[in-house]
């Protein structure tokens, strides 16, 4: 009988006849197995029922030849740890990759779950990769580059074998491939530990032979007790009946069993067939293993990652008991119940209207032909032509978020009155000229970059550079910077080939979209800080370019929308090999690592735009290619330890029209994303970006729901109108903002009133067919920045930078006591600071008036309507201050001869248009009665009277509806 029959046979003789369990058989028989000098171990693999206990997890596994043939699918599966106590040793096998992604030879500590990184040190093997891991990295900081990560370079082929030596020596490993010493790390905890290997496959077979283990320096240890197997049933039998199925009831069965169309996990506990199956995480229960079941992994809450029952840890004497229920080969006389789980029925992409390719417009008609389409359906028609002095308002607002002063709008309305088209085409083409256009659109683009001049909600820090990017959205707007390029330099303007300095420096900045991400700045974790930084990145690129909200599939297959977690953990790998944060050593901060722009004041001279220039040391924020190009792993339930199996990095499926561009070797893969985006055939992203641009343009979105165009968002209401704009822009307006923005405001729809109609309303109450204009509230920034203007208070100059003073890194607490200084309050507030905790009170409007919260991509803005938003607005300083400017500016200008004439000149600059004359007549009767109400107090000043009526008038007219709402 050769030693490995003999190591079975001895196995059997202890697992039979003792309840100390297998793991602990095992022990004590290699123990007692080994001498100082012979392998402890040594299997050639010539006996299959000799390797069944030890590769239990396995899809399949076969003995060939008296070689192992290991097999698994899912990226899961892995042999139990062989614990033995040990100083130094040595651990030797040889392998072949035949068709698998990944080998890995895990080291564990004898109870597997001492931390919640249950291994000490992983050895792991792909083609043309080795890399070894050591977790628990030394206290010294000298030694801690050197412990965390090594990685060798080799062509590991399939089809090849090759040998490894694993060698312990006190504090060191070091790892010897096909005979040459490739890889060494240095270690703490390696002395004194118990360890054991463990195998792992992921997709694939592997083929494994020569497998050895010699230990130096055992212990014998004493015999194991013996008992007979009738005792050891009986008592197992005992265990599960008055210990073991209470507690599965009690804790278990809400959320794990066959009651429930989808376990959590996948598990269920209601049978012991379905825990040998297990779930996500494979097998919950090995027969007489206590150490390898992840049920009592669980159960003692030893791992952070897997602790259950979540609402508390069972008392130490039913974890006793379950740990010799395990030991006592688990015996449950429960009817089996079918372990199949029904596979979960994700949404169909071929369903989904926003992924299907777009429909063939060339040229069948106009915006107004396709809108008029669908009213003649319903038996209506559109409404006329609004007035010429709403008309110069709405376009005012919309292009710049301003309205146009006296002379502007006398000048269209004159214009209109010979030749309406023409002036509407002079005033559009002048309007997108101006600074303001770049001011007013570029603002819509922040909201969906959750722009932000600080980083998390907990304890904010300032982000000292972003105005640079900010900048470089509203220059992106006011040149005209094609869709195209908007998009490449966002998601990989560092990678961009030029030999423009400045242009280098644009695209620097332009990663700011991912860099000035929403982050946690109190998480220590820093691998938690990076997987959440990573679903950030990822939600505002679906969001914004896709109109998907992917967040979801992190955790599981996204339910709602065809967004598999392979393909979220393919995006993830993308963002995972870009850098774009350096956590600090205490874990307690971070900072943005970003890039110097190299163009300082003097190369500069006034050429390059200050956004563009920076000296040394001066970095923005922004992303780059990170130093180890990796793949992601599947996090199963979104936990950061728990990973199955790794998914190359990749773009979404759900676009099935595209050939997915490869992602060259090295490369992160940001790049290929940003041409996936763009792709002729990502019809998904074409409406995305048209519809936000007829959102704003119209009020609202074609599909009202901008950030959401899955199966859970609005149906568009015009999905014909859709397909051409979308087509428009690709092939026509060659992703050219301003020609498509120009197109939709010179179409008659956009022209209408808001006037409403009866037999309109009837049948479309909610303007859906757009057989009317849609009035709208101005948006928070449009209604401070329109009170300045019309009471000139507002500085229209572009500052060079944007800083807070009194806001340092650490800044604890609430931000709502910054003073900002008065200078800033002044410039539009495209221009003021944005947190993303508690608006400064000297900031206030902005929050009565729905700015969003920056923690998120937003492409549509609440809009509420309530009283308390005019009391605000009327005891507000900053309306007040403004209002009293306005009066004195009326009061002072003498060539407004009397009320009157202040009058009329006050409801131009405010409405656009002349007081009718009851209006006329009632405001001239409220300075009267206002003032005489004045003159007969004791406290009136002469000479006062007439001011404080009239700087009541401006308040009143400033905080009216007609003002803060755009017909």
């Amino acid at each position: 009988m050769n030693q490995c029959t003999t190591f079975a046979k001895r196995i059997e003789m202890i697992y039979v006849g003792s309840r100390i369990g297998f793991a602990s058989a095992v022990m004590l028989l290699l123990v007692g197995f080994v001498t100082a000098s012979e392998p402890l171990y040594q299997n050639t693999f010539d006996d299959p029922q000799q390797i069944e206990p030890l590769f239990q997890r396995f899809k399949s596994m076969k003995v060939v030849d008296g070689v192992l043939r290991l097999e698994h699918a899912n990226g899961h599966a892995a042999s139990p740890t062989l614990p033995v106590p040990f100083t130094d040793g040595v651990f030797r096998f040889r392998f072949k990759l035949a068709g698998a992604d990944r080998l890995v030879c895990r080291f564990e500590d004898e109870s597997r779950v001492v931390k919640a990184k249950a291994h000490l040190c992983r050895l792991e093997f792909r083609p043309g990769s080795a890399s070894l891991h050591l977790n628990s990295p030394p206290k010294d900081r000298e030694l801690r580059q050197d412990a965390l990560f090594a990685t060798h370079r080799q062509d590991f082929a399939d089809d090849e074998w090759h040998s490894v030596e694993i060698s312990f020596f006190g504090e060191t490993l070091t790892a010897t491939i096909d005979g040459d010493t490739k890889l060494e790390g240095r270690h703490e905890h390696l002395a004194n530990e118990k360890l054991g290997a463990i195998f792992a496959v992921q997709k694939g077979v592997v083929l494994l032979d020569d497998l050895s283990l010699t230990l130096i320096g055992t212990e014998p240890q004493p015999e194991a007790v013996t008992a007979g197997d009738d005792l050891i049933g009986t008592r197992g039998l005992e265990l599960f009946h008055d210990y073991i199925e209470p507690m599965f009831k009690q804790h278990c069965y809400e959320c794990h069993s066959h009651e429930y169309e989808e376990a959590s996990g996948g598990l269920v506990v209601d049978s012991r067939a379905a825990m040998l199956k297990g779930g996500d995480l494979g097998p919950s229960l090995v027969p007489g293993q206590p150490d390898e079941s992840l049920l009592l992994e669980a159960l003692v809450y030893e791992n952070d990652a897997i602790q259950m029952p979540p609402d508390g840890k069972l008392d130490a004497q039913t974890l006793e008991y379950v740990r010799e229920w395990i030991e006592l080969d688990a015996p449950d006389p429960r009817n089996s119940i079918s372990t199949d789980q029904p596979a979960p029925s994700g949404p169909d992409a071929s369903k989904l209207w926003s992924v299907q390719p777009l429909a063939e417009m060339r040229p069948r008609g106009s915006i107004d032909d396709l809108i008029s389409q669908k009213l003649e359906m319903k038996g209506l028609a559109s409404s006329p032509d609004a007035s010429f002095d709403v008309l110069v308002r709405r376009l005012h607002f919309v292009l710049t978020g301003l309205p146009p002063t006296i002379e502007e709008a006398n000048s269209f309305v004159e214009s209109a009155e010979s030749d309406l088209d023409t002036a509407m085409e002079r005033r559009v083409d002048e309007l997108l000229s101006r600074r303001q256009f770049g001011e007013r659109w570029g603002r819509h683009w922040l909201d969906i970059a959750r722009y932000a001049d600080a980083s998390g909600t907990t304890s904010p820090r300032p982000y000292k550079q972003a105005w640079r990017y900010r900048d470089y959205v509203i220059n992106a707007f006011n040149l005209d910077k094609s869709w195209s390029e908007f998009v490449r330099q966002q998601i990989a303007g560092d990678l961009i080939e030029t030999d423009s300095a400045a242009k280098r420096a644009e695209g620097l900045v332009a990663t700011g979209f991912l860099a000035l991400s929403h982050v946690i700045a109190a998480t220590r974790d820093p691998e938690t800080l990076k997987l959440d930084t990573i679903d950030e990145q990822l939600d505002v690129v679906g969001k914004a370019f896709l109109g998907v909200a992917i967040g979801c599939a992190r955790c599981h297959d996204h339910k709602l929308d065809p967004f598999p977690t392979r393909d979220y953990y393919s995006l993830a790998g993308v963002f995972r090999s870009s850098s774009s944060y350096q956590p600090s050593i205490s874990q307690e901060s971070l900072t943005l690592e970003g890039a110097e722009l190299g163009i300082t004041e003097a190369d500069a001279v006034k050429v390059v735009a200050p956004w563009l220039r920076g000296g040394k040391g001066v970095k923005v924020h922004s992303v780059k290619e990170a130093d180890s190009i990796r793949d992601e792993p599947i996090h199963l339930r979104g936990e950061v330890e728990i990973t199955g199996e790794v998914v190359p990095r990749g773009f979404p499926t759900l676009v099935a029209a595209i050939d997915v561009p490869p992602i060259p070797e090295g490369s992160s893969g940001r790049r290929q994303l940003a041409d996936w985006v763009l792709h002729e055939n990502n019809a998904l992203a074409w409406r995305v970006i048209v519809n936000r641009v007829w959102q704003h343009a119209f009020g609202q979105g074609i599909v009202r729901s901008t950030d959401n165009l899955g199966f859970t968002g609005d149906p568009p209401s015009h999905p014909e109108l859709l397909d051409h704009l979308a087509w428009k822009f690709r092939d026509y307006h060659n992703g050219s903002f301003k020609s498509l923005i120009r197109e939709m405001l010179l179409s008659r729809a956009w022209r209408q009133s808001s006037v409403l109609r009866r037999d309109a309303m009837d049948v479309d109450p909610e303007n859906r067919l757009l057989w009317r204009a849609n009035p709208r509230r101005m948006e928070a920034e449009a209604v401070i920045d329109s009170i300045q203007f019309v009471c000139d208070q507002l500085d229209l100059g572009q500052p060079d930078k944007t800083s807070v003073p009194g806001f340092k890194v650490g800044n604890q607490g609430s931000t709502a006591d910054l003073k900002i200084p008065g200078v800033t309050l002044k410039r539009r507030s495209v221009y003021w600071p944005v947190f993303r905790k508690d608006v400064p009170n000297s900031m206030d409007v902005l929050g009565i008036f729905d700015f969003p919260p920056a923690t998120a991509p937003r492409g549509s803005r609440e809009v509420t309507r309530v009283p308390s938003q005019s009391l605000a607005l009327l005891n507000n300083p900053f309306v007040i201050d403004n209002a009293r400017a306005l009066q004195k500016s009326l009061l002072s200008n003498a060539s407004l001869a009397d009320d009157r004439d202040r009058l009329r000149v006050l409801y131009q600059k405010l409405y656009s248009r002349l007081p009718t004359p009851k209006e006329e007549a009632g405001s001239l009767e409220f300075l009267t009665q206002f003032a005489a109400g004045l003159e007969i107090t004791e406290s009136a000043k002469p000479g006062a009277v007439h001011s404080v009526s009239w700087n009541r008038l401006c308040h009143a007219l400033l905080v009216s509806n007609e003002f803060v709402v755009v017909p």
